[in-house]
């Protein structure tokens, strides 16, 4: 993107005012372009744009996947924030990209992973069919998590399913009970509303 006169809050307000699709194309090329310094320059400027209106992110969707799986630590965290905020905004546009989050998640750093669950937990609020879709997908979460993940998964993504989806993914979750210490057992027990069996830990 050409630099305009101001800061990047100025730049901003000016494309939130205007909903300028064209530099918003322009930010979204200069987010997954190699210079350091762009990349950087059009994340803040995105982060505030997107914080203000962030239906704008639409039609940079794929921008904002490639960079939150992208080694720009600034744009993956911009993209981190906003990418389930999206995916509330304009679901269809971020699960386009569904695959790619799916292949890019064991790959991915912790952080990564957990705005990758934060997108799947949104979608699954908005439409069942994404519930469907991602069933097999929680399976293979809740069986591989370590015991931090599957307590923080468990208390957020299982409300957000309903139906099979939610029976099968819980069933998965209760299954590994007798793996976690006891303490980590008896607070995904109070998550999942049941009581330990006293043999458990014997």
């Amino acid at each position: 993107m050409e630099q305009k006169d101001g800061s990047c809050e100025a730049i901003a307000e000016q494309i939130v005012e205007s909903g300028d699709k064209v530099a918003m194309k322009s930010l979204a090329d200069d987010l997954i372009v190699s210079s350091t310094a762009k990349i950087n320059h059009a994340a803040e400027i995105l982060d505030l744009v997107l914080a203000k209106k962030i239906e704008l992110g639409a039609s940079i969707a794929d921008a904002l996947v490639k960079a939150l799986l992208g080694k720009n630590r600034k744009a993956s965290s911009m993209a981190l924030v906003r990418l389930p905020e999206l995916a509330r905004s304009a679901p269809a546009k971020v699960a386009k990209h569904l695959a790619l989050l799916q292949s890019a998640f064991e790959t991915s750093p912790s952080t990564v992973q957990e705005g990758i669950v934060q997108i799947y937990i949104t979608l699954c609020t908005a439409s069942i069919t994404y519930q469907r879709k991602l069933e097999k997908t929680f399976h293979k979460l809740m069986e591989n998590a370590n015991d931090k993940q599957l307590l923080c998964w468990a208390e957020s993504l299982l409300p957000a399913l309903k139906g099979e989806p939610h029976a099968s993914t819980r069933s998965i979750v209760e299954a590994r009970i007798p793996e976690l210490s006891k303490s980590n057992a008896k607070k995904l027990a109070d998550i999942l509303g049941i009581k330990l069996r006293p043999s458990l830990f014997v």
